[in-house]
């Protein structure tokens, strides 16, 4: 589904969209119209020489120039508009198809079980609050700290989102990474310094 997703969103109907390519050919098309009025019109001025050049003839030829630069602004008014709207109707779109394949996915999230994280939070929160493990949490620095966040974390209700993910992820690393603390202590002869702690 993801696959098709972004095979749809990067095919040219978002990416080039034919509604666009036929505005800017249309354009195009009349802009040459356009060039080849004023390409006349020019033509018309330089055949004007002194024996016949009249005010009236110059001013006829600057209201033709007037009026085809007017018409050219029209039409680059026209494309920007066309743009616009064609841009919210391909953001619509767009949107549409996003929220389909969110909605696809969550049929198939419903698939799977979740997860028992309230099982997982009682077990760790079990070790956090053992009289006997008291002594140990008090020496291993910020072990309980991390124990207790998890438990939170793994309660919260946003856990399916991946930020919150992400800070269980972080956390676990943490106390996993000192798992081996003492066995790594031993090798590099500096289990003294742990029991001196």
């Amino acid at each position: 589904a993801i696959r098709e997703f972004h095979r749809d969103i990067t095919a040219d109907n978002f990416m080039n969209p034919p509604d666009r390519v036929a505005l800017f050919e249309s354009f195009k098309k009349e802009q040459m119209e356009r060039h080849d009025r004023r390409c006349d019109v020019l033509a018309k001025l330089g055949r004007l020489n002194n024996d016949d050049l009249a005010s009236e003839l110059v001013n006829n030829i600057r209201v033709e120039f007037s009026n085809l630069n007017a018409e050219e602004l029209k039409g680059i008014k026209q494309l920007y508009d066309s743009l616009v709207k064609l841009k919210h109707a391909k953001q619509d779109e767009a949107e549409k198809r996003r929220e389909d394949l969110r909605h696809e996915l969550h049929k198939y999230g419903a698939l799977h079980l979740e997860p028992d994280t309230e099982f997982f939070a009682n077990q760790m929160e079990e070790v956090v609050q053992s009289p006997e493990l008291e002594e140990f949490m008090r020496k291993s620095g910020g072990l309980k700290a991390e124990l207790v966040k998890i438990v939170k974390l793994l309660r919260d209700p946003n856990m399916i989102y991946q930020k919150v993910l992400d800070q269980a992820i972080v956390s676990l690393t943490v106390v996993q990474c000192g798992r081996d603390l003492e066995e790594t202590l031993e090798l590099q002869g500096k289990s003294s310094l742990r029991k001196m702690a």
